[in-house]
């Protein structure tokens, strides 16, 4: 069995190394999150650690209490085509709905999808987004 190293980096204190685990993050008190969106590599996957049970980042923030996780499913370049589509993302959830308010978060994801696919831009920029959770 394959012990999973994944953690998020934060600025180390005097109170925290500055490592975040997901076992860590499933005990934060995120209730009030609508939407966390974890912009690296690889955050909607994760491997097992000592038991068969799988804990990614994406579960980990769910188990904390965000409605919904914006992840992705394989490594994206950190360049203008992953901002542009964060960018249009955001725009879009932002933006006054013409849908029912329970497609949000999917309505903006589509249309991030669609500009970048516009652009002609490559898949490995607007496909590897994953959205997890409600969709509100």
């Amino acid at each position: 069995m394959r012990i999973a190293r994944a953690d998020l980096e934060l600025e180390p204190s005097q109170a925290h190394d500055g490592r975040l685990r997901p076992a860590e993050i499933a005990t934060l008190p995120l209730q009030r999150a609508t939407l966390v969106t974890l912009a690296a590599c690889d955050t909607a996957r994760g491997e097992a650690e000592l038991s068969d049970e799988r804990l990614d980042f994406t579960r980990a923030f769910l188990i904390a209490g965000a409605s919904a996780v914006l992840a992705t499913r394989w490594k994206v370049a950190e360049d203008e085509a992953t901002t542009r589509f964060l960018v249009d993302f955001y725009r879009a959830y932002r933006e006054p709905l013409e849908t029912p308010p329970a497609l949000r978060k999917a309505r903006a994801l589509t249309v991030a999808r669609r500009l970048a696919r516009e652009r002609q831009e490559p898949a490995s920029v607007w496909a590897a987004w994953v959205l997890v959770g409600d969709a509100r």
